[in-house]
């Protein structure tokens, strides 16, 4: 696999990864795995996951050296929105409860994000009943009777055949 030379224009990509992994008995060393573990077979513990390949603007800093974390470890690449930052960092976590810290920070927007997504499929539906009912009352409307216009103008045919007749 080469880099490329620059990133696209419009930064977008369709590159993927293809990460898979694949249950081994206990003890099995790294040089004992081969292409052949690998293949989809009934009985195997078998996952694979597709990771899109997302381009990201360098971060212009004012200091040529990488800016350090408290942990001595550097951030590799950070870009920042004034409501959403999103980082690529070189950060090796020792401490588990960092990991749950972290976990249970994913773990809430990711709630946060399933609580908005579902109140506005359910705001959706409201509007789809909505505009139901309205073109069913409109519908309703056009076909029934006759439209006051040409009442009116019967009326005053009707009064004018009338004034010939009774002269």
């Amino acid at each position: 696999m080469q880099a490329q030379k620059e990133a696209p224009s419009d930064m977008q990509c369709k590159d993927k990864f293809l990460v898979q992994s694949v249950m081994v008995p206990a003890g099995t060393a790294a040089k004992d795995i081969t292409p052949d573990m690998f293949n989809k077979e009934s009985g195997k513990i078998y996952e694979e996951h597709k990771l899109r390949v997302v381009y990201v603007s360098p971060v212009q800093t004012t200091s040529p050296e990488p800016q350090s974390l408290e942990d001595g470890s550097t951030v590799k690449d950070s870009v920042d929105n004034e409501s959403q930052s999103v980082s690529v960092d070189n950060v090796v976590l020792k401490d588990p409860s960092e990991l749950k810290a972290k976990l249970s920070e994913a773990m809430a927007a990711i709630s946060n994000l399933t609580e908005e997504r579902n109140a506005v499929l359910r705001q959706k539906q409201q509007l789809q009943q909505e505009m139901a009912v309205v073109k069913r009352m409109h519908q309703g409307r056009t076909k029934m009777g006759f439209s006051f216009l040409f009442v009116c103008f019967i009326g005053l045919v009707g009064i004018v055949v009338g004034y010939f007749f009774h002269s």
